[in-house]
């Protein structure tokens, strides 16, 4: 269709593919007439102040967009190696960390908790 302009009468020639979804059209050839409706170009805005007040009301002027995605993308490195610093540490912590005995005392109590809450669903279902 390229070269084509609005109100144009052409002739489409194409070759469905041999693995086409619709087996009976599959590796055979086609004609298409085509009528051009509208012809639609797209277009690069110009980098000026105006194309930077349209992508954010905030800034007046081009150079005031492109230092504040500067600033925008440092901070966002920033924060992001700050994370990965503080993932370290948390790993560092857990990979040194030595887990004691738990105590009778508590284990007990959470046997307990846990029995408590088993009877409980059961008695809620009818069951006793």
């Amino acid at each position: 269709m390229v070269g084509h302009k609005t109100g144009d009468e052409v002739t489409v020639k194409v070759t469905f593919p041999k693995e086409y979804q619709a087996s009976d059209l599959a590796g055979k050839d086609a004609e298409f007439a085509v009528t051009v409706h509208e012809v639609k170009v797209k277009e690069m805005p110009e980098l000026d102040d105006d194309f930077a007040k349209d992508v954010d009301d905030s800034v007046e002027t081009l150079d005031e967009l492109k230092d504040k995605i500067k600033a925008d993308l440092k901070k966002q490195k920033e924060d992001a190696a700050d994370s990965a610093i503080e993932e370290a540490a948390i790993k560092g912590a857990v990979d040194n960390a030595t887990v004691e005995e738990i105590p009778d005392a508590m284990m007990k109590s959470d046997v307990d908790n846990q029995m408590q809450q088993f009877l409980g669903n059961m008695q809620r279902q009818g069951i006793n």
